[in-house]
């Protein structure tokens, strides 16, 4: 295990350790260890895990050879992570007219809505939704958090996260957007 710090080991004691900044390397590796899982060589196939640490969020992993060498390198890239809670309101409805509700994710470096808003995609490459549905006014059911979201894009610009409502024929929706002072967002929907 190495343990990243931003700081350069000066005397390694083993032949494992930060080589440089954010950088670590595994020297004198045997190429088979019986048992192992290899490659079409015969050859033990070695594999990077990181453990991510808390408050954060792996954005990318690219694994491949470093430019110039004929050594693996993987690169992670993580960001800190933040979430958004969605809240629907309903406003002079009975609740036989509450009728389930879709509530898709979006995000912007800028103003929610702006011409740098983008869906949040799921794992799947679909847009991040979620139906909202409840037995009254009050059910909690009429809320979702999305967590685990990254904060930052690949350029260190932070994230606007937010909510809007598949439209619903006969009713006027109004989107309250906001970031609370925990650096995580809200979006109440009303109709």
């Amino acid at each position: 295990e190495v343990i990243l710090d931003g700081y350069k080991d000066i005397n390694p004691a083993k032949p494992y350790y930060e080589y440089e900044k954010w950088q670590a390397v595994w020297e004198d590796l045997p190429a088979r260890v019986p048992g192992s899982l290899t490659d079409g060589h015969g050859l033990t196939s070695y594999r990077i895990v990181e453990k991510i640490p808390s408050g954060y969020v792996q954005v990318d992993k690219a694994a491949g050879t470093k430019p110039g060498t004929a050594y693996g390198e993987t690169v992670f890239t993580n960001s800190q992570k933040t979430s958004v809670t969605v809240e629907k309101k309903w406003s002079t409805v009975s609740p036989d007219e509450m009728v389930p509700v879709t509530v898709s994710l979006w995000r912007s470096t800028g103003e929610p809505g702006d011409g740098s808003s983008e869906p949040v995609a799921d794992g799947d490459g679909g847009i991040m939704e979620a139906v909202l549905s409840g037995k009254d006014i009050s059910d909690p059911s009429w809320s979702v958090t999305f967590s685990d979201l990254p904060k930052y894009n690949e350029e260190g610009e932070e994230y606007v996260y937010y909510a809007r409502e598949d439209a619903m024929p006969g009713f006027i929706t109004v989107n309250s957007d906001s970031q609370k002072d925990d650096g995580t967002f809200s979006t109440i929907i009303r109709n």
